[in-house]
């Protein structure tokens, strides 16, 4: 039955994720409405935060432009990858009862992952 319940989540997931992306696509103006005009830290320092560039990173997401969505902030299509393949990883056991890995689960990974992103935060602003 526990199997039953995974097979249907597995099937609306995409569902959801697709309706989520059609609503947001057209009404994008008024969820950007919402949005603070300008990101406080870059006001204070003149240095770009970590989370500058996101909106713009979406927005590229959404006109299909992956490249100009990681020149805006990777951290975006980072998050959308992983989820993807995270989704991946339960479809195939849910489906096939294979418990398959596809992200790696080991410390050193997120270490050298969280470094190099973190890098590049403190190297764009330099």
């Amino acid at each position: 039955m526990e199997r039953k319940k995974e097979k249907i989540i597995a099937i609306i997931l995409p569902l959801l994720f697709v309706i989520g992306f059609i609503v947001l696509k057209t009404n994008i103006d008024f969820f950007l409405s919402l949005l603070p005009p300008f990101c406080g830290f870059f006001l204070l320092t003149g240095k770009q935060c970590f989370a500058c560039g996101n909106t713009r990173s979406v927005l590229s997401i959404l006109r299909g432009d992956i490249i100009s969505a990681i020149k805006f902030n990777p951290a975006i299509p980072i998050l959308l990858l992983l989820t993807i393949l995270l989704y991946a990883e339960f479809f195939i056991y849910s489906f096939f009862g294979k418990k398959v890995k596809i992200i790696p689960r080991n410390a050193v990974f997120w270490v050298i992952f969280s470094v190099v992103l973190l890098s590049y935060y403190i190297l764009r602003n330099l």
